[in-house]
């Protein structure tokens, strides 16, 4: 028995050993990048140490919080439709598709939502992994290099690539990264097997693990399709080619509308949020820049960094020098065919288009303006380069002595001029070092194809490989240098402290529905992360009215975010706000309930010094529903009929519809403006005083400072658009006057005309408890399922509830459906009769069913057609040649009127050229 236990034993062994070495390459280009990426964190003190996190910018403010959330989903604890912790409340299916599909997030399973950063650390070590090993399966089918190793070289330098090194934070991004060799193959195994299987199943992958990503490797595939076709078979047209056209499109369509059921609920979603309301073509004008020196300085080692990431004219072009040496000689290379070369260089064309013509450049991007992180589909300009460079290594020993010269005088001409344009990115030194290393390279490709070197050249091939991979080390290194990673102990002590004081509030308040913000932060999406429902969020999928709201409400309210800096005690008590914390002295209305000791700061000075931070309740939060006036529906016009609206007055007139008592809670005091940043206020009483102010501030150090009669009582920092203060800067003054200064600290600018007003507490604690007496009682919550009871009375028929408007929402009274009415632009609201009532609302995704529909229908249509392929193209293809002229007639016809309707569009409607130039140009 035991003989026989050892025998299968060796026999595994055997086994194991024959598959590492039949798979050693794969299992090379695997872990090659793996350990690269594992050696540069482990300098950095992310890997081994384990001091720092490898969370900066979106993944930090972002991600690591949308992870909890999805670990919440897979352990059953979360809606995957709906959730009160997306900001004030909002539907998760755009955040889910565009943030959290891709299985490898799985891994967050293996992780406590303490430890979530870890799981992301994991995460963007295997993308970046794969991206090697799929870009090595890519190049393997189609090349056969005499040195092995060099396609390990070329893996590698795809997967450690500047879009992926820079980017690496922006993990939804990386899918589609390691997707794209798959779906290259694809296309191949299409055009020479006439087999579409592998290429829909992938397209299809890439388009549901990342539907924006997905959309730029579309048009990606099909400039790819060309591409081959042409290369293989010229552009002669023939039924072999016709019948390939019919098949790539037939396979991309049914990829896509297979997609469905997860594109049409989130393009339904994002239809709310602020970014696709804007027609791009009209909001900038046509903008071209074609310096080329801008484009040749992203080769530099070390150039995409930290300081130009968020540059909107930032395009990451960094593969590797030696791919830039490659890509170079393929052009001189005699042994390539002068069509094969107008073909590559047209596809280059395509793409130094889309970098210097905005208009391309937002078509990319799925007809939408990025905010920051440009040029979002670089990494398939890196691919292509990377191809070139394979196809000019499989045919180097075509190469003479004067195709290195001009290579090397290229190189000089290319990379030499940038040191003279001063980049604010690009480090002097590495511009030589990037050039010696270029001529370094040229030498060593010489001597691997001069046979009087033919004994070194096992050695030289080594040396190269080291070379190479030696310096995507220092590209990788440099890249990240000037990153502030977060320190692990900000994330232990937040969990712990900020977590423990949210627990304590939860434990102790079973109320069914409050609010609870904070300007304590870790990231801007808290509230995913310490699950509790709030205000403060960053979202791409943020609900325009909701921002809309804020930002009227004096709120810093971007695009796509609402930021909770400082209380507004009528805001806080309409949307439900019950608790906040906060470690300075923002508060002077709410009780404070308990104290802590917390980090004066975040990021590379945390824990330097610690402040007492402080847990306050506000005894007149209102519940998620409660009953208001009728002028409540006619909030606009009522708004628009006041002659003072502003961003202090705008709650108080939401406050006066609900109550329909339209005293003032917010009083306008009399100014005198001395200058921009200094102002007399004239006192006739000691109400507090609100004040609201803009400043524009880039870095952590740049503000404002607030004196009062000179001294100094509050600072601002970092503040990048307007947001509102609510101080009370006097308290019992005899005065009759104060004068209020505003310095400017740094770089940090004041926007001059501040507005200053009265706050009366007893006024606006009256309307509130009115408010109070009619509030709904929750019966349920499950987030996207609220049953609730409540009283109506003959003065307030309108229910208002605190959950923002949007498609998906149905509401039920009694058990009968009714029409829900939007309140104050944003939220959702109800008719009711006097008496008692059952209200329930349903939220569910609009688009979910139709898509669902849309995606198995189509999928039943694609298995038939790839059961009955060669008939249905054949019969195609012979009816097209059989009426080709009047084919070729319509389709011209077609393009015709297509280009000279669009080109009059883009001269005479976007650029506002005059009807006859527009009408002759078209």
């Amino acid at each position: 028995m035991k003989n026989q236990e050892r025998s299968e034993t060796m026999n595994w062994m055997q086994k194991s050993k024959k598959w590492l070495i039949n798979n050693k390459m794969y299992l090379l280009s695997f872990f090659v990048p793996m350990l690269i990426f594992l050696l540069v964190f482990t300098y950095f003190d992310i890997f081994l140490s384990n001091e720092n996190v490898i969370s900066i910018s979106d993944m930090h403010s972002q991600y690591i919080a949308f992870m909890a959330y999805f670990r919440d989903i897979l352990t059953g604890h979360a809606s995957i439709f709906y959730s009160f912790q997306k900001g004030i409340g909002g539907s998760v299916i755009g955040m889910i598709s565009y943030y959290l599909v891709s299985p490898i997030n799985l891994v967050t399973l293996f992780f406590s939502r303490e430890e979530i950063y870890k799981a992301l650390f994991l995460i963007v070590m295997i993308k970046i992994s794969l991206s090697g090993l799929t870009m090595f399966t890519y190049l393997k089918r189609q090349f056969d290099f005499e040195n092995k190793l060099m396609t390990i070289v070329l893996s590698t330098s795809y997967a450690l690539m500047a879009y992926n090194v820079v980017y690496y934070f922006n993990i939804m991004w990386l899918d589609g990264v390691y997707l794209v060799p798959l779906v290259l193959i694809g296309i191949d195994k299409l055009i020479k097997e006439k087999k579409p299987i592998f290429y829909m199943l992938t397209l299809f992958a890439t388009i549901v693990t990342n539907f924006y990503i997905g959309f730029m490797i579309c048009i990606f595939s099909a400039i790819y399709f060309v591409y081959k076709i042409i290369l293989n078979d010229g552009i002669q047209w023939t039924k072999e080619k016709l019948d390939l056209i019919l098949l790539f499109g037939m396979s991309s369509l049914f990829s896509g509308i297979s997609s469905s059921f997860i594109v049409i609920p989130t393009l339904r979603q994002l239809s709310t949020t602020t970014k696709l309301e804007k027609n791009i073509f009209l909001a900038k004008g046509l903008n071209i820049n074609f310096n080329l020196f801008d484009i040749f300085s992203k080769f530099i080692i070390g150039s995409q960094n930290y300081k130009n990431v968020i540059n909107n004219d930032t395009v990451l072009m960094y593969t590797g020098t030696f791919t830039l040496v490659l890509v170079i000689l393929y052009f001189l290379n005699v042994g390539i065919k002068k069509m094969d070369k107008i073909l590559s260089g047209s596809v280059l064309l395509i793409f130094l288009i889309s970098v210097s013509v905005n208009y391309v450049n937002y078509i990319w991007h799925g007809f939408n303006m990025p905010l920051s992180f440009n040029y979002r589909f670089s990494f398939l300009i890196s691919l292509f380069l990377i191809l070139l460079a394979a196809r000019s290594l499989l045919l180097i020993k075509k190469l003479g002595y004067k195709d290195y010269l001009i290579t090397s005088i290229v190189v000089f001409v290319m990379l030499a001029p940038v040191y003279f344009f001063n980049y604010f990115y690009v480090n002097s030194y590495m511009i030589f070092i990037t050039i010696f290393l270029a001529y370094i390279y040229i030498f060593m490709i010489y001597l691997l194809n001069n046979p009087m070197f033919e004994y070194a050249k096992k050695n030289i091939n080594l040396l190269l490989v080291i070379l190479v991979l030696a310096e995507l080390v220092f590209n990788f290194y440099f890249s990240l240098n000037d990153y502030k990673f977060k320190q692990k102990q900000e994330i232990v002590d937040f969990n712990d402290i900020i977590g423990g004081e949210v627990s304590k509030i939860k434990n102790n308040d079973k109320s069914s529905f409050y609010r609870i913000d904070k300007n304590i932060l870790l990231s801007e999406n808290d509230s995913f992360i310490l699950d509790y429902y709030g205000i403060h969020t960053f979202n791409s999928t943020t609900n325009s009215k909701v921002n809309r709201f804020f930002n009227n409400n004096g709120y810093t309210a971007p695009q796509n975010a609402v930021f909770y800096q400082n209380i507004n005690p009528i805001i806080d008590s309409t949307m439900g706000v019950k608790y906040v914390m906060y470690h300075d002295n923002m508060n002077l209305y709410y009780d404070v309930i308990d104290t802590f000791q917390y980090s004066k700061y975040s990021g590379y000075f945390y824990g330097y010094d610690t402040i007492e931070a402080k847990v306050a309740k506000n005894n007149y939060s209102l519940s998620l529903g409660y009953m208001v006036s009728e002028d409540a529906k006619y909030f606009e016009d009522i708004i628009v009929a006041k002659k003072e609206v502003n961003k202090i007055k705008f709650s108080d007139v939401l406050l006066q519809t609900m109550t329909k008592d339209y005293s003032n809670v917010m009083e306008k005091i009399e100014t005198v403006k001395l200058d921009d940043n200094n102002y007399i206020l004239k006192l006739d009483n000691n109400k507090d005083i609100f004040m609201y102010f803009d400043i524009k501030a880039y870095d952590y150090y740049d503000g404002v400072e607030i004196y009062v009669d000179g001294n100094i009582i509050y600072n601002f920092n970092y503040m990048q658009y307007q947001f509102l203060t609510l101080k009370n800067l006097v308290e019992n003054n005899e005065k009759a006057e104060i004068k209020i200064t505003i310095k400017n600290i740094n770089g940090g600018k004041f926007i001059p005309e501040p507005l200053f007003y009265y706050f009366d507490y007893n006024l606006y604690e009256q309307k509130i408890k009115t408010l109070s007496s009619n509030q709904m009682q929750i019966l349920i919550n499950k987030e996207d399922y609220i049953k609730g009871k409540v009283v109506v009375d003959e003065n307030k028929k309108i229910l208002f509830t605190s959950i923002p408007y949007e498609l998906g929402w149905s509401a039920y009274v009694d058990g009968v459906k009714t029409n829900i009415i939007e309140l104050y632009s944003a939220f959702n609201g109800l008719e009711l009769k006097s008496g008692e009532h059952i209200v329930e609302f349903k939220f569910y995704p609009p688009g979910l069913n139709i898509g669902l529909i849309i995606s198995l229908i189509s999928l039943c249509f694609a298995l038939l057609y790839i059961k009955y392929q060669s008939k249905i193209n054949n019969s195609f293809v012979e009816k097209s040649f059989k009426y080709a002229e009047l084919i070729k007639y319509i389709i011209a016809g077609g393009l015709t009127t297509v280009v000279s309707i669009s080109t009059y569009y883009l001269f005479a409607k976007v650029l506002g050229i005059n009807y006859m130039t527009s009408s002759i140009i078209s």
